[in-house]
This record gives C-alpha cells, structure tokens and sequence, in this order.
C-alpha cells in the first residue's frame, strides 16, 4: 500500500510543466576562440502575446559575444502575416544578452513553438557551456505585462489524499483501541 501511495505522489507531482525558452549549444566542451552557438526556441506563450524579451546570463570571462540573428519565421513569416515590427538586441552589464521582439498584434506571433534564433558568441578560454534565462517578459498590445499561470492540480489531489490518509490512520487506531 506504501508503495503504490509513493508512486501515485511521484507521478501526479511532476505533472506541472511550463516551458517558454529552451537554450541549446551544438556542444557541452568548448576550447579557445571555438565558435558556440546558442540556439533559442520559445514555447508555450501566452495567446495574447505582442511583445517577448528574454534575458540570457552568460559568463563574460569565458565568452565574448559577437552577434545574434533571428530566425527567418520570427523576421519574414509566410504571407499574411507581417512578421516582427521591431527587435533589439542588447548587452547589459557585460554579461546579460538582452533580446527583445515587437509584433504588431498578438496574432503574428509563430504559435505554438518557434526558433527564436541563435546567438554568436566566441569562447575565451576552455569551459562547459553554460547559459542561465535571468528574465522572460511577455506584454500584449497594449503594454501590459503578461504572467502565465502553470496550473497545478497534483497539488490539491497530494493535499486530499494526505487528508483521507491521516482520516483512515485515525479510524483504523481508534477500532484497534476499543
């Protein structure tokens, strides 16, 4: 009984799931001057997204970077759709890449998943590539912040089963004492 109360906590409890940049590198070790592409992808968005900016940590010790370019889809989509009305790429504090798209509405956002682009950067030294999302703003049309709730039912189905549990524990303890 234990067991099947532990699997059924293991299963329901990873059921929560919200993806919205996914960073990947061709590889994981990089020597001097080596070129290390970043790739993005974003997923999930919000439906009524006109505006994403995401900010990338990298370590400026061990990369320099050099350029980003955006995807074909993000910049020129197929006929009608527009495609992006601005971006912007920055680097703040010599270690944040900051990117920023601009729609015209959210209906010219490529849903449900797209290739963001991918980022340039060159290696300074030997080092494992890693990358860490400090931010991920989403607005609408009309500048308004965006915040995507991940629904968690497991929760509330840990939170009842535990109830029933404790009820059961306490019944089963008091028929034993009578």
């Amino acid at each position: 009984m234990k067991n099947i109360l532990i699997a059924l906590c293991l299963l329901l409890s990873i059921k929560a799931h919200a993806g919205f940049i996914t960073l990947d590198t061709e590889n994981t070790q990089y020597n001097e001057n080596d070129n290390v592409y970043l790739s993005l992808t974003a997923e999930s968005l919000h439906e009524d997204t006109a505006t994403l900016e995401v900010d990338i940590i990298f370590d400026n010790t061990l990369l320099s970077f050099n350029d980003f370019t955006f995807d074909a889809a993000v910049i020129a989509p197929p006929f009608p759709a527009f495609g992006a009305l601005f971006t912007d790429i920055a680097v703040k504090h010599d270690n944040v890449l900051s990117i920023a798209i601009w729609w015209f509405d959210a209906s010219e956002v490529p849903l449900p998943a797209f290739k963001l682009g991918i980022a340039d950067f060159t290696a300074l030294s030997d080092f494992s590539a890693t990358f860490d999302i400090s931010a991920v703003r989403q607005f609408d049309i009309n500048d308004t912040e965006l915040v995507t709730s991940v629904h968690e039912p497991a929760t509330w189905l840990l939170l009842a089963m535990c109830c029933y549990i404790t009820l059961y524990r306490r019944l089963i303890h008091q028929n034993k004492a009578c």
